[in-house]
Formats: C-alpha cells, sequence, structure tokens
C-alpha cells in the first residue's frame, strides 16, 4: 500500500504588498505585526561597525560607480572645479569683459587713454544630493537573490539620472536659441517662437549647420577639434541617414569617443542622452488640443559651463551594515546603502553654447517597464 505523500505550500509574502511600508519607525509596531516588512527601520545617524567583508563592500562600490559615471552625458563637457571646505556653498567665478579693438595710431609723445577693466561674475550654487534604501535582516536573509547587490545598481542608476537631470535643465536655461525653420517644398520659413515649431519643423542637418555657423560667429573655440551636440532619440532618427553623417565606427582609431556618442556632421560630433530635454506639447497645434512635442538639442563649445563639488565630498557610497545601529537597533535588524554628493552646476559662456529647438519625425514616449511586466502579468 502506498502512503500518500502531502505536500505543503510555503509562501513568504514580502514583495507584492498592497499598502506601503513606514521606513521612519513610526509605524514599525503596526507594518511588524503583518509579517510583511521589509523595509522597517530605526536609526539612520552613522554609526562606527561594519559586517561586510572588505571585499563585498569592494565589489559593491565599484558597481555603483560604473552605472553612475555611465548615466552622466550633458555633464562631461564643461571645467570641473573643487571648492576647498569651509569656503561657503556659493563659487563666485570673475573674468574682464574683452578690450576693444583700437585701430587709433600712436602720437609722438602722446599717452593714450588706457583700458578700463569691466569685471563680470557667474555664481554657481552648491548644493548636497542623496537618498538611501533600507533592508532588514529578513529581506535580506529570505530573498530569492542578494538584494543588496540589486539596490546598489538601482542607488547607482538613480544618482546617476539625478545629476543628469541637474545638469540638464540648468543648460537649457541658456539664452542662445535657434528655432528649426519650417520647410515647406524646399521653401525654407523661418520660425521665431517655440509655441510655433510644428510639422514643418523638423531636427535636420541644417539645424546643425545653423548652430555651428552661431558658435563660430560668436569665436567660441571647439572642444577638442570639433563642436559637440546633445541629441534626444528621436532627433537622432533625423540626422543619422544623411549622407553627410559619420558613424564612430569610421573615425580614427585614436580619436576620443564620449559618453553616448554616435558620430559626427562636418565639425560637430553628437551624443545622444535619453535626458535631452523635451517641452511637452508646448509647440504648434497638432490636432484639437493636442501640441507637437518640442526638442532640445544642445550644442556645445569649449568654456560653454562648469561643474563643481566640493573637496572630498563628490560622490560616496554609504553602507550601514547590520549591527551597526547600536542599541537603536538591538537585535541587527535593520541596515542602509544608499549615496550622497554635492554637486553645481552653471553657465559661464552663454555665446559658446546654442539650443536649437525642434520637432522631430519620430515621438516615441518612454514607457515604464514595471507597469508594461504588470499589465502582461495580469493578462495572463
Amino acid at each position: 500500500m502506498k502512503k500518500k505523500r502531502r505536500y505543503i505550500g510555503v509562501i513568504l509574502a514580502m514583495f507584492d504588498i498592497a499598502y506601503s511600508v513606514d521606513a521612519g519607525g513610526t509605524n514599525w509596531a503596526t507594518n511588524n505585526g503583518t509579517g510583511y516588512v521589509v523595509n522597517g527601520y530605526g536609526n539612520t545617524i552613522e554609526t562606527t561597525g561594519n559586517d561586510f567583508t572588505p571585499e563585498k563592500a569592494v565589489f559593491y562600490n565599484r558597481v555603483f560607480m560604473k552605472n553612475h559615471i555611465g548615466k552622466l552625458v550633458h555633464g562631461q563637457f564643461g571645467e570641473k572645479l573643487t571648492m576647498p571646505k569651509h569656503s561657503g556653498d556659493v563659487v563666485n567665478i570673475r573674468g574682464l569683459t574683452p578690450y576693444p579693438t583700437d585701430l587709433t595710431p600712436l602720437q609722438e609723445g602722446v599717452t593714450p587713454k588706457g583700458n578700463l577693466m569691466n569685471f563680470y561674475y557667474v555664481e554657481i550654487a552648491v548644493n548636497q544630493y542623496g537618498k538611501y534604501t533600507p533592508v532588514t535582516d529578513f529581506a535580506a536573509f529570505a530573498s530569492r537573490d542578494d538584494i543588496l547587490i540589486h539596490d546598489a545598481e538601482e542607488l547607482s542608476s538613480q544618482s546617476g539620472r539625478t545629476i543628469e537631470e541637474i545638469d540638464r535643465e540648468a543648460l537649457n536655461a541658456g539664452l542662445s536659441v535657434i528655432y528649426a525653420p519650417a520647410v515647406v517644398n524646399g521653401v525654407v520659413n523661418e520660425v521665431n517662437s517655440r509655441a510655433s515649431l510644428g510639422a514643418n519643423s523638423k531636427f535636420s542637418i541644417d539645424c546643425i549647420f545653423r548652430g555651428a555657423n552661431y558658435l563660430e560667429v560668436q569665436n567660441a573655440e571647439t572642444i577638442g577639434d570639433s563642436y559637440v551636440a546633445i541629441i534626444h532619440p528621436n532627433c537622432k532618427y533625423d540626422v543619422i541617414n544623411d549622407p553627410k553623417f559619420i558613424p564612430i565606427v569610421q573615425y580614427n582609431e585614436a580619436t576620443r569617443i564620449y559618453k553616448g556618442e554616435i558620430g559626427m556632421i562636418g565639425n560637430v560630433r553628437f551624443v545622444v542622452s535619453t535626458f535631452a530635454k523635451v517641452w511637452k506639447d508646448a509647440g504648434a497645434v497638432k490636432s484639437g488640443s493636442v501640441h507637437f512635442d518640442v526638442y532640445s538639442t544642445l550644442v556645445l563649445g569649449k568654456d560653454a559651463y562648469k561643474t563643481v563639488e566640493i573637496e572630498g565630498e563628490g560622490m560616496h557610497t554609504i553602507i550601514k551594515a547590520l549591527g551597526s545601529g547600536g542599541t537603536s537597533d538591538p537585535l541587527n535588524q535593520r541596515a542602509t546603502q544608499g549615496w550622497k554628493t554635492t554637486h553645481g552646476i552653471g553657465i559661464t559662456g552663454q555665446t559658446n553654447m546654442v539650443r536649437i529647438e525642434s520637432t522631430a519625425t519620430l515621438n516615441t514616449q518612454p514607457q515604464n517597464n514595471w507597469d508594461l511586466l504588470a499589465q502582461a502579468r495580469n493578462a495572463g
């Protein structure tokens, strides 16, 4: 006689939670009573003690910095300044207004008038940014994979996207702007405002030549041997098929490649950022109450802007391991890991950069992968 086997399924409900978990500890007892607490934590004040092995801590840091640096496209073309500690939180960058040419010949024995120095200055504020994730010991050992590694990767992505957005917004506040002309049957009609950009004002090679011309007329120096354009992927579509476009695979082997670089046209090199500025529904009327989206392409020369951080306070990864909380965590239940940095950015050369505003043939919209996965799961 065969014995019947009884199978018991045990489900640990950890992540599919229908409500939020209080991360501040105020509702710790309530959340703990449900059995579903994942991110509950107590004190986050820096304390001594670290349970991680040196090898594991080094691995986290490497993953973090690789992912963080990989996101920074907008900020890679400016001079990076470091403020000494105890010097405040604002950098004052001064310069002299260029002296005019003087074509008047000197008269014998007569001292001419001297130059008058006219100083200008730009102030760049430096702020502190950071975020962390609390993780309980139960979540760490009951998870089917190492959630701390995944968390480190997500934190790195968060930090990179944060700095990228800060830089993007600062650079798109520049005063020099070119609006893509409306081209109809080969006839070029100039456009004078963002609200007038429509279906015929798509990004084109002509826009790039206009941007390069503006910088050349302003005597803006190139970055290396060329100017650089930061473009959105939807605008990329409108230039990569042009016969004048040279992809990076055809570059000289000794050419330095920028993050996000895809190729060049003339003396302008293109780098793509999914964070390039888009003004939603800011263009001409498309249909009904819907307007065209307007895309920013930043064309940069040398010394267009500067980025600043405080000495020794650049990007840090901070790991507070289980057991580092002292008496505030008597059972070694809570750990945290996060990032922190100081960062500032400011335009120092308004005529060394120009913003091209245009529409695009494609208007592909970003989607949330997690929402799509949820829809697929629910449909199944």
